[in-house]
């Protein structure tokens, strides 16, 4: 038999199926897509960092407080005094901010610039904090004078850096942080009873200085940001944001410059393909897109290779959820829904087969359910990564999509692809068409093997159950009939093509009918906005 990997997917090229916003059963708004003048790789960094900061700030304040009161709880006989009780309240509540910063910024529940936005807010509140227990402890005791510069001095530099942004912006961040010192020092009064500051007292904890020299540094960076950005625009599209990353490409948001068009970009860098057969194959999937016309089928808008040696190619951005993510988030579906969009995958896979192009790798996950101008319901078939010619291109496709190694998913896998038994024509998709149908029936695969292996000797070997056996609702017989009909081993017994599945799904009459009016009233309902 082929070589396969351990992993039940194998080979699978970038995940499309994170073009689709927002999260399955979220109702939260898309993230903003306005561009930011600065590169997505920047910004995903940018992010990373706020993350590493806060929990080294919280790290640090934990292990400072445990340290040092424990000395005074040794060594002071009057301990907690009224300045160690302050300095312990400041250290608990920068923990408990740092600690939620750092939380926020591993939940991938927002966009990279939505949480630097967050983390500007949360400098200036711990710059507050930091002030508080700065004067309190080395200021107001004893009628000592000010230590020195401020600890929040360390955070006006610092995040500038961290946080890339403008130079004005950066100013106003500045000078807001600065302004905690004298905050602080009035707050202590106001509230604590300590001593009234004096107006040279609030200056010298201002440091306004430090807020020029961000703004310095912030130019800098920006400006080098920008330079980036621009190297890496692909043609007449700039990238926003990073939507996925798979075994052979990435997959970003991008706007094109004049038409301001969303899109999705799928690129693949020189580093990640070293090797022609890659490029190839990536060349391969965009020709293969663009020669389809379907309109369930993703629509290909640009294809290139960047300065910087880059393949690319553009698509549309769609509105909606892979199948795999829906049925995890809603369940099984019911069975007229099943079939209404088993029909429009058809409808997809028919031009492909008449243009002698098999797919090769029809699972959830590249079949996506979304709002389309005014229809609802709308699925699109992606990632035309694997597909090959059955003919006349024989000797091309073995190059190109490999003749020792099985590629593909083992859960929706055709016995003939795990085999590799002679030529593979548009009924091995229809095998997996039926496998994506028992997916939204049961919620659960034809064949649940632990590992590859199991899972194609299953495919090849096992007879398929019904999938009214692990169903809650009951399912019709004749489209559980056409279910196992594409589940059939031999070819010779599944429908003919795909234009025979599609008529008799056509057949397949159930009530109540899903229709539009029944997808546009769920969509409105549960959706994304």
């Amino acid at each position: 038999m082929a070589r396969v990997s351990s992993e039940h997917s194998i080979s699978t090229t970038a995940t499309e199926a994170q073009i689709v916003l927002p999260d399955v059963g979220e109702r939260s708004p898309a993230p903003r897509t306005a561009s930011t003048g600065l590169p997505v790789e920047l910004l995903d960094r940018s992010a990373q960092r706020v993350g590493v900061l806060a929990a080294s700030v919280a790290s640090v304040a934990f292990i400072e407080a445990v340290a040092s009161h424990a000395y005074s709880y040794l060594h002071e006989p009057h301990y907690p005094q009224r300045a160690d009780k302050l300095d312990l309240l400041g250290v608990a509540a920068a923990v408990l901010i740092s600690g939620a910063m750092w939380a926020l910024s591993r939940a991938g529940i927002l966009s990279s610039r939505r949480i630097m936005q967050i983390g500007q807010v949360y400098g200036l509140v711990l710059a507050y904090i930091i002030s508080c227990t700065d004067h309190a402890d080395y200021f107001w005791q004893g009628g000592r004078g000010l230590h020195g510069l401020p600890v929040s001095v360390v955070l006006i530099l610092t995040f500038p850096v961290l946080i890339p942004t403008t130079a004005v912006r950066a100013v106003i961040l500045g000078l807001a942080m600065a302004a905690t010192g004298p905050l602080a020092l009035w707050t202590l009064y106001l509230a604590l009873g300590y001593e009234r500051p004096s107006t040279s007292t609030l200056l010298e904890t201002f440091p306004w200085m430090a807020a020029l020299i961000a703004g310095v540094l912030a130019g800098i960076v920006h400006d080098l940001g920008r330079a980036l950005k621009r190297a890496q625009n692909l043609g007449a599209y700039t990238l926003e944001e990073k939507l996925g990353d798979g075994g052979m490409g990435e997959v970003h948001r991008a706007r094109h410059t004049l038409l301001m068009r969303e899109a999705a970009i799928k690129l693949i860098h020189p580093a990640r393909a070293p090797d022609p057969i890659t490029r190839e194959r990536f060349k391969r999937e965009a020709r293969a897109t663009a020669a389809l016309k379907s309109p369930h089928t993703v629509e290909l808008y640009d294809f290139g290779v960047s300065q910087a040696g880059a393949f690319y190619y553009v698509m549309e951005l769609l509105d909606g959820y892979d199948l795999e993510r829906f049925v995890r988030s809603y369940g099984p579906l019911e069975p007229a829904r099943v079939v209404f969009w088993l029909k429009q995958v058809c409808h997809s896979l028919r031009e492909a087969h008449d243009k002698g192009l098999v797919h090769r790798d029809i699972k959830p996950a590249n079949l996506i359910v979304c709002r389309y101008g005014l229809d609802y319901d709308f699925i699109k078939l992606l990632d035309f990564g694997l597909v090959s010619w059955h003919a006349p291109l024989v000797l091309e496709d073995t190059l190109v999509t490999g003749s020792e190694e099985i590629r593909g998913t083992p859960a929706f896998m055709a016995p003939e692809l795990a085999l590799q038994h002679g030529p593979v024509d548009g009924r091995a998709d229809l095998y997996a068409l039926g496998c994506v149908a028992f997916w939204l029936l049961t919620g659960r695969n034809v064949f649940e093997g632990k590992t590859a292996i199991e899972l194609i000797v299953e495919h090849v070997h096992a007879q398929a159950p019904s999938p009214s056996q692990f169903s809650r609702a009951p399912i019709p017989d004749a489209l559980e009939r056409i279910v196992l009909a594409c589940l059939e081993k031999t070819p010779d017994k599944r429908p003919a093509s795909a234009t025979a599945l599609l008529e008799q799904l056509e057949l397949c009459a159930i009530e109540p009918a899903w229709t539009q009016r029944s997808a546009e009233q769920w969509w409105r309902d549960r959706g994304p906005r």
